[in-house]
């Protein structure tokens, strides 16, 4: 810019203080993502004889009654329509982000916008410390992460509700990670993590978390009176993850093993009832529960 007119134009288009009213610049679209185009519309819409179009403290464009002139770095990318005010720019790149103001000297006016171009979220992935856990003795920590996306934000998903935070739930800054202390068996997902940003989103795959407890409350039932020649079924039961071993013991013998979840094991013999015992363990701890004439469990 070689015109002395121009530059006392700038000058004074950079120091007159305006009093906006009613005038906003709407954009095409915002936010936009890159490499997409933009339009900067003013609205209402208003001719300019003698203004700017700027870039936080750049000068995009200078516009006077006989002609315009566009700042070297925008050359090619923007074009000015004299007969709206509107200005275009094309294949917007991140650092494109920012205020944009319209200013004029003759009409008085200002407006301003503010514009963010974002990049699309890709490859949305879950990363867990570990996925193997013993109740109430270990912590669970989940990192969400993407391969590209800007200006995003996380949302945690269990099933299809909302993860929110609580005394053993913490959520880091940002939300990024989510840690879950003292594990449950109630706190095995599975997980998700939705990424979102203005123009697009994202989902990861789920991560599901095993977390071992037990056996818990071991019982044997079985009828209280047998007679002699006839079969008893005594039924070993216990909460357990893993599934726990079944060992049914008969003064002091071992009758049967049975490998079961959560469902129960019938123990056949025939035999009088005495004395018996089920041992029920998993690889966390073993339990013996002792059955005797006339109990009931």
């Amino acid at each position: 810019m070689d015109h002395p007119l121009v530059w006392v134009l700038i000058l004074v288009l950079l120091n007159f203080n305006t009093d906006v009213s009613g005038q906003v610049v709407v954009p095409s679209m915002n936010p936009l993502a890159v490499g997409s185009n933009v339009t900067l519309n003013l609205v209402p819409e208003s001719p300019i004889n003698i203004g700017t179009w700027s870039y936080e403290t750049t000068t995009i464009v200078l516009f006077y009654p006989s002609g315009s002139i566009v700042s070297t770095s925008y050359r090619g990318r923007v074009s000015f329509n004299r007969s709206s005010s509107e200005l275009s720019i094309s294949s917007l790149q991140l650092n494109d982000s920012g205020r944009y103001t319209v200013q004029g000297m003759e009409p008085v006016l200002t407006a301003v916008v503010t514009l963010s171009v974002q990049e699309p979220i890709s490859n949305v992935t879950l990363r867990a410390n570990a996925t193997d856990l013993v109740e109430l003795n270990d912590t669970a920590i989940v990192t969400c992460s993407v391969s590209s996306g800007t200006s995003f934000s996380y949302r945690w998903m269990n099933g299809s509700s909302e993860v929110a935070a609580s005394d053993r739930v913490r959520l880091g800054v940002g939300n990024s990670t989510f840690t879950i202390v003292s594990v449950t068996r109630y706190d095995e997902g599975p997980f998700r993590c939705e990424v979102i940003n203005g123009i697009s989103d994202g989902t990861s795959q789920p991560i599901g978390l095993n977390v071992r407890f037990g056996p818990e409350r071991p019982a044997v039932t079985s009828p209280e009176l047998a007679m002699t020649g006839h079969v008893v079924t005594f039924n070993c039961s216990a909460s357990s993850q893993p599934p726990s071993q079944f060992s049914l013991f008969f003064n002091g013998s071992s009758w049967v093993v049975h490998l079961c979840g959560l469902q129960q094991p019938h123990c056949q013999k025939q035999h009088c009832l005495q004395d018996a015992h089920c041992y029920c363990a998993n690889n966390l701890s073993v339990h013996k529960h002792r059955w005797k004439p006339g109990d009931r469990w």
